[in-house]
């Protein structure tokens, strides 16, 4: 005889959960960075005596990878940027001092201001104390120029942008050209990185990363409230018999970096 159990429903409750997908991104870009740097390490074993790739899918993989983590890593920041406006912002734009703000800060809605933007004015915007940006970040230094740049290389990413790369081929009579595409037209200025968006790889990938980590790290040290690590990892819900935390992606392990910005 056969026995089955039956599942009775005993109500429903509607849950209402604040997402976060800052930390969503923030995983996915740590996952694509690995993976690229396991294919790069392939490709380094994989040379051959004349310093070409023996396996071009290793490459290609690294490749590819390494682009996934560049455009996940800044979209991560402006995920986190947006959680952080919505949810601690103490004063809205035009409570500043007018002098701070260009005609376009005054005209276009906060949620439309460019990643750079929002990135220079948050804590002005979120500290209980009304400072000018400028006491955050030095937009004039090297760190925050590669960060704008390397938001304009997402851009070229995220939006297939059309890039003119020029190369210089040389001939050979065994039919086995060379092209070298190693001109400074062809490089961003800041960074190096090249324009042609699939030459990019691990090195560049793990540029991006650090440099993203240090533009989170140094908004999380500029807020006066709390960013822990609940914050960085949980996600508030809400119900009718109160409110609570839940942690959506499970893992063996804590993220990397949560321990890089806390």
């Amino acid at each position: 005889m056969e026995i089955m159990s039956i599942r009775k429903i005993v109500g429903k409750e509607t849950v209402i959960v604040k997402s976060r997908p800052f930390q969503s991104l923030f995983n996915d870009a740590e996952y694509f960075l690995s993976e690229a740097k396991i294919f790069h390490d392939k490709v380094q074993k994989s040379k051959t005596n004349n310093n070409e790739f023996a396996d071009q899918n290793y490459l290609r993989l690294e490749r590819a990878n390494s682009r996934a983590s560049i455009i996940a890593s800044v979209a991560g920041l402006e995920a986190f940027a947006n959680s952080v406006l919505s949810e601690f912002r103490k004063r809205q734009p035009n409570e500043m001092d007018a002098d701070w703000l260009t005609r376009k800060h005054k005209e276009v809605p906060l949620d439309r201001w460019s990643l750079k933007d929002k990135i220079n004015f948050l804590p002005s915007l979120c500290n209980s104390k009304v400072k000018h940006p400028e006491c955050f970040f030095d937009m004039n230094s090297e760190s925050f120029k590669l960060f704008k740049e390397i938001v304009e290389v997402r851009n070229t990413l995220a939006h297939g942008r059309i890039v003119d790369v020029k190369y210089v081929v040389t001939l050979f009579s065994d039919r086995k050209h060379e092209a070298d595409s190693n001109y400074p037209e062809n490089m961003w200025q800041v960074s190096k990185f090249p324009k042609e968006i699939s030459a990019l790889r691990y090195n560049h990938a793990l540029q991006t990363n650090r440099n993203i980590i240090w533009v989170l790290k140094s908004l999380i040290s500029f807020l006066d409230s709390k960013i822990d690590r609940k914050y960085l990892l949980e996600q508030e819900f809400k119900t009718s018999r109160g409110t609570g935390n839940l942690r959506r992606e499970y893992s063996a392990s804590e993220p990397n970096w949560i321990g890089q910005v806390i």
